[in-house]
């Protein structure tokens, strides 16, 4: 029989998903499938104390993403259910 604390242990130091592997596995879900069609998270970066979220953009559609990045960071971090990110930037 193991101690409670072993079992403790053994589970704090496991890998448990990190909101950014949740925001590229649950993209579709996430935005919608209609967003997610054309347009994916390219990384995550953070400058000083601010986590920006980076999105590639199929051709041609960067100037329409661009203008719904508020919207989209909205669902995001509404998704986490707490402001992760401050600012959306778009690549193509």
């Amino acid at each position: 029989m193991q101690r409670i604390g072993n079992v403790l242990q053994k589970l704090s130091n496991a890998e448990l998903p990190t909101p950014q592997m949740d925001l590229f596995s649950n993209w579709e879900e996430i935005v919608g499938k209609e967003i997610s069609e054309i347009v994916r998270p390219h990384k995550v970066g953070k400058f000083r104390d601010i986590n920006i979220l980076i999105l590639k953009a199929q051709a041609g559609c960067a100037v329409e993403i661009q203008h719904d990045s508020l919207h989209i960071l909205n669902l995001v971090n509404k998704y986490f259910r707490k402001k992760i990110f401050s600012v959306v930037r778009v690549v193509q």
